[in-house]
């Protein structure tokens, strides 16, 4: 909200200097840039409350019988099941017996305490030392040896390279550090 005044209050400075003052004077206004200087100031103030009551009224929000349609396309056919998810969609309120996990909860606590990188599965050493291979030209079975060696989740990942073709394995190998270790 803060933001949106600092553009609004820039913009209205902006064109109220453009719009009020004389072309011809060089300070001060005349009759004729007052009222457009009031005119503007009229413009802007009109904006703002039907700029509000769109926001607040959901104007542009899709209608509840939209948001109904979509989940049935998405296969959430039980009409309790699509009013819990409505309930979350247009309010945020969630669903009986749901908890939600703050952004500092359980999982990021054991991240931060295992030392490991916040986004990604394995610390820095891991994956500095995955890009020395591939700088270095290691083979494939190097790579994914050491790939090996990662968290449960990039072991699920090697499994999933080496059913690949040969050729794609390649690929998949370069691509390895984009994907599982912060750039």
């Amino acid at each position: 909200m803060v933001f949106l005044a600092t553009i609004v209050g820039a913009l209205s400075a902006l064109f109220g200097g453009v719009f009020g003052l004389a072309e011809k004077l060089p300070v001060g206004l005349n009759g004729t840039g007052a009222r457009r200087l009031a005119a503007f100031a009229l413009a802007c103030i009109v904006a703002l409350i039907i700029g509000i009551l769109m926001r607040t009224h959901q104007v542009l929000s899709p209608s509840t019988e939209r948001l109904r349609a979509q989940l049935a396309d998405i296969g959430i056919e039980n009409t309790v099941e699509q009013n819990r998810m409505l309930l979350f969609l247009r309010f945020g309120l969630l669903p009986p017996g749901v908890q939600a996990v703050g952004k500092d909860g359980e999982a990021t606590a054991r991240i931060i305490l295992s030392n490991q990188s916040f986004l990604y599965a394995k610390g820095a050493d891991f994956c500095a030392s995955l890009r020395t291979m591939i700088r270095n030209g290691a083979g494939q079975e190097d790579l994914l040896s050491h790939l090996s060696t990662g968290s449960s989740s990039i072991q699920k990942t090697v499994l999933a390279i080496k059913a690949l073709p040969v050729v794609e394995q390649a690929s998949a190998l370069q691509a390895a550090p984009l994907y599982l270790c912060a750039p």
